[in-house]
Protein backbone atom coordinates (compact mmCIF):
# COMPACT_ATOMS: atom_id res chain seq x y z
CA UNK A 1 0.00 0.00 0.00
CA UNK A 2 1.08 3.38 -0.84
CA UNK A 3 0.80 6.39 2.20
CA UNK A 4 0.46 9.82 1.19
CA UNK A 5 0.91 11.85 4.60
CA UNK A 6 0.48 15.50 3.91
CA UNK A 7 3.04 17.62 6.67
CA UNK A 8 1.57 20.19 8.40
CA UNK A 9 2.85 23.39 10.96
CA UNK A 10 -0.06 24.63 13.13
CA UNK A 11 -2.63 23.32 10.40
CA UNK A 12 -0.93 24.49 7.06
CA UNK A 13 0.19 22.13 4.21
CA UNK A 14 4.05 22.25 4.73
CA UNK A 15 5.41 19.14 2.96
CA UNK A 16 4.64 15.51 2.10
CA UNK A 17 6.13 12.16 2.41
CA UNK A 18 5.71 9.25 0.15
CA UNK A 19 6.38 5.62 1.03
CA UNK A 20 5.49 2.38 -0.11
CA UNK A 21 3.80 0.92 -3.63
CA UNK A 22 0.41 0.12 -4.08
CA UNK A 23 0.30 -3.38 -5.05
CA UNK A 24 -2.62 -2.70 -7.37
CA UNK A 25 -0.69 -4.04 -10.62
CA UNK A 26 2.90 -5.88 -11.19
CA UNK A 27 6.10 -3.95 -11.31
CA UNK A 28 5.99 -1.63 -14.49
CA UNK A 29 1.91 -2.25 -15.08
CA UNK A 30 0.38 -0.27 -11.63
CA UNK A 31 -1.68 2.14 -12.37
CA UNK A 32 -2.57 2.81 -9.35
CA UNK A 33 1.20 3.52 -8.20
CA UNK A 34 1.56 5.45 -11.53
CA UNK A 35 -1.18 7.77 -10.87
CA UNK A 36 0.68 8.73 -7.48
CA UNK A 37 3.17 9.52 -8.82
CA UNK A 38 2.51 11.67 -11.95
CA UNK A 39 0.04 13.76 -9.50
CA UNK A 40 3.09 13.89 -6.94
CA UNK A 41 5.52 14.78 -10.10
CA UNK A 42 3.01 17.36 -10.86
CA UNK A 43 3.20 18.75 -7.46
CA UNK A 44 6.62 18.96 -7.76
CA UNK A 45 7.24 20.46 -10.79
CA UNK A 46 4.73 22.97 -10.41
CA UNK A 47 5.97 24.07 -7.07
CA UNK A 48 9.78 24.22 -8.63
CA UNK A 49 9.43 25.00 -12.15
CA UNK A 50 6.09 26.80 -12.57
CA UNK A 51 5.70 28.90 -9.70
CA UNK A 52 8.65 29.31 -8.35
CA UNK A 53 8.22 28.33 -4.94
CA UNK A 54 11.09 29.45 -2.62
CA UNK A 55 13.47 27.18 -0.79
CA UNK A 56 11.85 23.49 -1.63
CA UNK A 57 13.74 20.53 -0.46
CA UNK A 58 12.63 17.39 -2.50
CA UNK A 59 14.11 14.05 -1.80
CA UNK A 60 13.77 10.58 -3.50
CA UNK A 61 15.36 7.50 -1.67
CA UNK A 62 16.50 5.23 -4.51
CA UNK A 63 16.95 2.12 -2.07
CA UNK A 64 13.31 1.94 -0.66
CA UNK A 65 10.19 3.77 -2.57
CA UNK A 66 9.73 6.78 -0.53
CA UNK A 67 9.71 10.92 -1.89
CA UNK A 68 9.19 13.89 0.39
CA UNK A 69 9.11 17.37 -0.43
CA UNK A 70 9.29 20.15 1.77
CA UNK A 71 8.21 23.49 1.13
CA UNK A 72 7.66 26.03 4.60
CA UNK A 73 4.60 28.17 4.47
CA UNK A 74 2.90 28.85 1.00
CA UNK A 75 2.02 32.37 0.42
CA UNK A 76 -0.03 33.62 -2.80
CA UNK A 77 -3.35 31.37 -4.30
CA UNK A 78 -1.28 29.87 -6.92
CA UNK A 79 0.53 27.53 -4.33
CA UNK A 80 -2.46 26.42 -2.82
CA UNK A 81 -4.39 25.98 -5.92
CA UNK A 82 -2.00 23.31 -6.91
CA UNK A 83 -1.69 21.83 -3.46
CA UNK A 84 -5.38 21.67 -3.12
CA UNK A 85 -5.81 20.35 -7.02
CA UNK A 86 -3.01 17.42 -6.07
CA UNK A 87 -4.79 16.64 -2.60
CA UNK A 88 -8.39 16.45 -4.04
CA UNK A 89 -7.19 14.11 -6.84
CA UNK A 90 -5.00 11.69 -4.36
CA UNK A 91 -7.86 11.63 -2.07
CA UNK A 92 -10.28 10.54 -5.07
CA UNK A 93 -7.83 8.15 -6.09
CA UNK A 94 -7.73 6.44 -2.79
CA UNK A 95 -11.70 6.16 -2.01
CA UNK A 96 -11.19 4.15 -5.82
CA UNK A 97 -8.59 2.13 -4.32
CA UNK A 98 -8.61 2.34 -0.78
CA UNK A 99 -6.42 -1.09 -0.28
CA UNK A 100 -3.76 0.57 -2.24
CA UNK A 101 -3.18 4.19 -1.22
CA UNK A 102 -4.23 6.13 2.10
CA UNK A 103 -4.06 9.78 2.57
CA UNK A 104 -3.50 11.30 5.99
CA UNK A 105 -2.18 14.93 7.62
CA UNK A 106 0.51 14.48 10.40
CA UNK A 107 1.83 17.60 12.02
CA UNK A 108 5.88 18.24 11.30
CA UNK A 109 6.30 17.75 15.07
CA UNK A 110 4.72 14.44 15.27
CA UNK A 111 5.97 12.69 12.12
CA UNK A 112 8.43 9.59 12.36
CA UNK A 113 10.24 7.46 9.84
Amino acid sequence: MTHVKFILEDGSPVGYVAEGHSGAGTRGNDVVCAAVSTLLQALELGMLEVLKVDGPKYEVDPRVPMRMMIWGRLEGEGPRVLLDTVRISLQSLASAHPSHIAISEVERRELRF
